[in-house]
This record gives C-alpha cells, sequence and structure tokens, in this order.
C-alpha cells in the first residue's frame, strides 16, 4: 500500500499506521516467535510461539526455513519480520564518543573500530546503541560482525519466502526491553542478564543502568546435557529429567551426579567471567542477576546460580511491563523465559528502533525499492496528466476570455462616432482603422498649435540671450515651460549675480515675477497675454 511505500511508519513511539510485528529467535533446537500489534502508542503482545526443529535427514539450515515458514503461516497477516542475530557470532567493544548525534557517530565508526576489529575491517558490519550521554560526548556498545553472518541470516527467510526487513543484534533488543520495565530501571549496582541457550550462553552487564559488557560463552544445556547422556541415557530423556528434577534425583545417584558435574562446568565459566566484568567496574558488586534462555526453565538452577555468584537470581519476567499504559496483552497468560528474546526482537524499543543490520550491511529490501520505483513512476504520471488537462481547460479558458475581450473592444470602438470603424470584425484591422482615425485629428489640432510651439521657442530664445550664465556663475537644475508661466530653479554664486539676473529677466521683458531673496532661487514668471506683448 502507499502508505508503507512512502509515508513514515511512526515518529517517535506513535505508530500512524498499524503495524503487525513478529520478531524471531532462532536457537540450536527451537524457533521462537512473537506478534506484536502496534497501533498508536500502544503496542500488544497478540501471541508467542515455540517451534522445535526436530532432527531429520535435512540441514539444519533447511529445518530453520522450514520453521519460519510454518510459523508465519501459523501467525497470520504480518506487516514487518524482525529477527535477532546471535550475540555468539558479534565482536562487541564500548567506546566513548565526542558526539551525541546518532548520524555523526555512525560517520566515525568505522575509522574508530578499524584498528580493533577481529577480522578485515572491509568484511565488517557494524551496529551500536547509544548507553550514556553526556553533554557533547557519548559512551556506546558497539557490535562488528562479518559479512557473511548477515547473508546467512537473509538466506534463511529467503528460501522460506519471507521478507527479512530488520535484523537486530539480539541482546541489544534485550537490553532495551530491560529499560522498558519499571522495576528494573531501579535495581542497584550491577545487574547481569544471563541467557542460557542449548549450545551458547550469553552474559549482558548493566551497572546503574547503562550496559557495560556483553560476553557468548560456547557452554549452554548441552554442557549440562553431555554428562548426563555418557551415562547412557538418551538426550531427549536428559533434557526432560533435567527441566523436572535439576541436578537433585533421590532415586538416580549417577544421574544427579552427572547432572552436577555438567553444571558445575558451566556456572564456571559463568562465575568467571562476572568476576572478569567487575573487576574492570571498580567497586562494582552484582546484586541481582536475571536469568533467560531455555536454560532458565531447569529447576533450581536460579538457586543453584545464586550460590555461585553469591547475588539474588531470579527469571527474566516481563509481567510488569504491561502494567504500563502503552503495553498490554492479548490473553493474560504469563511469558516463559524462552519466549523473553523473542519478544524483545518484535517490541519496537527506542533502543533498537534505529538498528538494522541489514541496511549496514546494504542489504535492503529490494522488493520496497521496486515498489517505490513504481510508485513513483505512476504518481509522476498522474501528475504529468493533471498538468495537461489543467493545461487544456487554462487555454480554454483564456481562449473565451480573449474572444470576450476582442468583442468588447470592437463594441467599445464602435460607440465612438467620430472613429466610423462599424462594420469592422477584426480587432486588429479595429484598433488600425481607430488610430488612424486619431492620427488624421492629431494632424489638424498641430496645425492650430503651431503659434503655441513657437511662442515656447520665442520665450527660451529671450531668456538665454537676456542671460549671462557664466557672468553670474548660473547652475540651472530646472527649467519648466506652459503657455501660462515659466519655472525657473537654480542657483548663482552670489548675491551681486542674483541681483543681476533679476535685472536681465525684467530686460527679457517675458512678464511678472517676484524678486528672489537668495542664491538659490525658484522663480516663477507670469507670461504676458499675446496682446499685451502686442500694444
Amino acid at each position: 500500500m502507499i502508505k508503507n511505500i512512502f509515508f513514515p511508519q511512526k515518529i517517535g513511539s506513535y505508530f500512524f499506521f498499524p503495524q503487525r510485528i513478529i520478531g524471531f529467535d532462532i536457537g540450536k533446537t527451537q524457533i521462537t516467535a512473537a506478534l506484536i500489534y502496534a497501533k498508536g502508542n500502544m503496542c500488544t503482545l497478540e501471541r508467542v510461539i515455540t517451534r522445535p526443529l526436530t532432527e531429520s535427514t535435512m540441514s539444519h539450515q533447511e529445518r530453520v526455513s522450514l520453521g519460519i515458514s510454518a510459523i508465519c503461516t501459523e501467525l497470520g497477516k504480518y506487516d514487518t519480520i524482525v529477527c535477532g542475530i546471535s550475540s555468539s557470532l558479534i565482536f562487541f567493544k564500548e567506546l566513548t564518543i565526542p558526539f551525541a548525534q546518532r548520524e555523526k557517530i555512525a560517520q566515525i565508526l568505522p575509522f574508530e573500530m578499524e584498528s580493533l576489529l577481529p577480522f578485515p575491517a572491509d568484511q565488517a558490519v557494524l551496529d551500536f546503541i547509544i548507553t550514556k550521554t553526556d553533554g557533547a560526548q557519548s559512551e556506546i556498545m558497539v557490535g562488528a560482525m562479518q559479512q557473511i553472518h548477515i547473508e546467512e541470516y537473509r538466506q534463511l527467510f529467503a528460501n522460506a519466502g519471507i521478507p527479512l526487513h530488520q535484523l537486530v543484534i539480539d541482546l541489544f533488543a534485550l537490553y532495551g526491553l530491560y529499560r522498558e520495565i519499571p522495576s528494573y530501571k531501579n535495581l542497584p549496582g550491577a545487574v547481569a542478564v544471563l541467557n542460557i541457550g542449548f549450545s551458547n550462553s550469553r552474559i549482558a552487564l548493566i551497572h546503574d543502568g547503562q550496559l557495560r559488557f556483553i560476553r557468548s560463552m560456547s557452554k549452554g544445556i548441552s554442557s549440562i546435557l553431555k554428562p548426563i547422556m555418557d551415562i547412557g541415557i538418551s538426550g531427549a530423556e536428559a533434557h526432560e529429567m533435567l527441566v523436572r528434577y535439576g541436578a537433585q534425583k533421590s532415586d538416580d545417584p549417577a544421574y544427579s551426579a552427572a547432572a552436577k558435574s555438567g553444571m558445575n562446568d558451566l556456572l564456571a565459566t559463568i562465575t568467571f567471567t562476572m568476576q572478569t566484568f567487575l573487576q574492570r567496574i571498580h567497586g562494582a558488586e552484582l546484586n541481582t542477576t536475571l536469568l533467560c534462555g531455555g536454560g532458565a526453565e531447569i529447576k533450581d538452577i536460579a538457586h543453584v546460580i545464586a550460590e555461585q555468584l553469591k547475588s539474588t537470581v531470579r527469571p527474566f519476567s516481563i509481567d510488569q511491563l504491561f502494567t504500563l499504559p502503552q503495553y498490554k496483552m492479548s490473553d493474560q497468560k504469563h511469558i516463559s523465559p524462552l519466549a523473553v528474546m523473542s519478544v524483545a526482537i518484535a517490541l519496537p524499543t527506542q533502543t533498537i528502533e534505529e538498528s538494522n543490520l541489514l541496511t549496514a550491511a546494504g542489504q535492503e529490501d529490494a522488493s520496497l525499492l521496486t515498489k517505490q520505483v513504481i510508485a513513483a513512476g505512476s504518481i509522476m504520471s498522474l501528475i504529468l496528466l493533471l498538468l495537461i488537462g489543467s493545461s487544456y481547460l487554462q487555454i480554454r479558458a483564456m481562449s473565451a476570455a480573449l474572444v470576450k475581450g476582442q468583442k468588447q473592444v470592437i463594441k467599445t470602438l464602435e460607440s465612438e462616432p467620430e472613429l466610423n470603424i462599424s462594420g469592422i470584425r477584426r480587432v486588429s484591422e479595429a484598433v488600425d482603422t481607430a488610430r488612424s482615425r486619431i492620427d488624421e485629428h492629431n494632424r489638424i489640432w498641430g496645425a492650430f498649435a503651431s503659434r503655441m510651439r513657437s511662442s515656447f521657442l520665442t520665450s527660451l530664445q529671450k531668456l538665454s540671450t537676456a542671460i549671462d550664465k557664466q557672468a553670474i556663475g548660473l547652475e540651472l537644475k530646472k527649467l519648466e515651460l506652459n503657455h501660462t508661466q515659466i519655472t525657473l530653479q537654480g542657483r548663482v554664486k552670489n548675491i551681486p549675480a542674483l541681483i543681476i539676473l533679476e535685472e536681465e529677466l525684467r530686460q527679457a521683458n517675458l512678464g511678472t515675477f517676484v524678486n528672489p531673496q537668495e542664491p538659490s532661487f525658484n522663480i516663477v514668471i507670469t507670461l504676458k497675454k499675446e496682446t499685451e506683448e502686442v500694444g
């Protein structure tokens, strides 16, 4: 539709046109998707779907593409597809930049990051979020990834026949969700957001509300399952037991020992990463850990992690988000920690609204560009047709006005009997005839007016003969003549010269005037009647 092609979807947090947004979180063993309906300044969480990626002869990429297609079919109509890219594929760096405007930061970021990248700069795609602004200075978190990973995600959706509109960094999206939840804004000290996935775990450390560090570890649920599977329990059964019993199963000590061994291995890595973060923030203490991802569903894992990290551990809950007036759920079901990431990706928060790795990588939706070109061409054609139609109507109106004006001119000229142009219908001919009649009258009048012209010449001759301009230093600025008077305006060099000028004017005998009193004069001579001159 035309509204989706040329007009902005939103300004600030207000959506001008309703949008159905599907956010995808693609894991190793499942795909989770959340559907957000955004209208005006309201966002409604309508549905959350988790689809397992069951083992088959197909490749993982093929199974993911089929899962994406099935989820979109189940969710129905959509306007925007957003996907989160795993932080395990991304190199993160915190920078301080002497700009507060996102546009300026984006311009200098490639130069700031070039020497820091662990891979060639020409293969890098950069994204960032502003975590703190202090006057004209900003602290930012930069995510850098290789172009090939962007293409891999884009291809997953292309193979499913689904257009991917936005690709964002998963933990950037999760941080954006974190900042929206009222109770999390006031958490003191350092807060760790821990997402435990199947094959990896991701940690974001937030200090005083600011995202400071992100780290991905190549250990997750699979690290706990491996020792359990080594004692002869299948992967599916081991996972089910882990969710139901955690690391303690009273009637199976072999299982309990294996589960505890795997959990300790994972927690050792998590603990080391946390300590590394805290050492870089002097005086910081870890007060709260928020769990999400599939690992958060393991029984008693929060208690085990709390003992290990010496902090409060609880699930990352978004229930409080829906107490805010701009958010609501279509049903009042509890959102599991596994679905939190997909909700964060779908939710159009201010943190990620300008982030899009597809744009940064130069892979914008080509179909949108094609639609824009077609729509622009159609609109230009319509405008051209309207201009042609408008011009045609204006020309017709002007032609009618011209004909009417010509008739009025002829009628006006015919009303003057002295012009004698009756019977003439062409304006040019009528005007030429009227002009010739006027010229003939002017010639007759000129013959009678010759005496007046002779009188003017005679007056000028008398003035030029009587006045010695050089002797009196005359500077004449103005001279006006008509049939009753002559006006002289100017100046002479001094009073004696003024007296001489007065005498010369009397000798010229043109008429009467009032004697001037200053060298700068304005003399009006009232001309004599012809009878007076003759007498």
